[in-house]
């Protein structure tokens, strides 16, 4: 591993701030990636991180373009507008939509387009938060409990075949003070980032072995 490569995987490890996050979403779409197969939509798709651990025969990225994040670099096939997925009822053999609800200001017709769209015996993937901060705002509406999630995929003839939560109380208490603390490093400005780092790594590193010990806790 080259000397750059083994710093940047060391500051992906340490002190990126949403690795509890990535990580437990990560191991759970592994966990259930046999649903994702054939004629595949991302969406929502940014950087399309989840693509290689399926198997398609096309695999097909919506975003809308005007993200907090910028997806002139990202392979987007569809850029969305908010009301109509430009496809023929029945298109597509199954969905991915990772960390999406909170940020579609008309649920009920998002869900609505996603099931024309989608086969009727297909499946789709969906994560989404709970507990967490504003995030690409303006484009954060929303936080909703399972049982408005389920309300309305059934409102909507979908059938939930399994559900789970990835996060307990004391993993979602760490995730938050680690951005905290990230924030508190950010907002002083510590321009050097090898100072910076040195600050952070003892705090993150504690929070990991933290997480590692409590994850499985009530």
């Amino acid at each position: 591993m080259k000397g750059f490569e083994f710093w940047k995987w060391i500051d992906s490890f340490f002190l990126n701030p949403l690795r509890i996050i990535r990580k437990n979403l990560f191991n759970s779409i592994v966990k259930n990636k046999h649903y994702i197969y054939w004629n595949v939509l991302d969406f929502w798709c940014w950087e399309k991180p989840y693509k290689n651990l399926f198997k398609f025969d096309s695999y097909e990225g919506l975003d809308y373009p005007k993200t907090w994040h910028d997806n002139r670099k990202n392979d987007i096939e569809i850029y969305w507008d908010w009301k109509t997925i430009p496809r023929k009822d029945e298109f597509y053999d199954s969905f991915i939509c990772t960390e999406v609800f909170e940020h579609l200001f008309d649920l009920n017709s998002a869900v609505s387009e996603i099931y024309r769209v989608l086969k009727k015996w297909g499946y789709w993937i969906i994560t989404l938060p709970f507990v967490f901060w504003e995030h690409e705002i303006p484009y954060d509406f929303a936080r909703y409990t399972y049982f408005w999630i389920e309300y309305i995929l059934k409102n909507h003839w979908f059938k939930i075949e399994k559900h789970f939560r990835i996060w307990n109380s004391w993993s979602t208490l760490l995730q938050l003070h680690r951005l905290n603390i990230w924030n508190f490093f950010n907002k002083i400005r510590i321009k050097n980032r090898i100072i910076r780092n040195i600050f952070l790594w003892p705090f993150f590193i504690l929070f990991q072995i933290l997480f590692n010990s409590l994850s499985n806790s009530l």
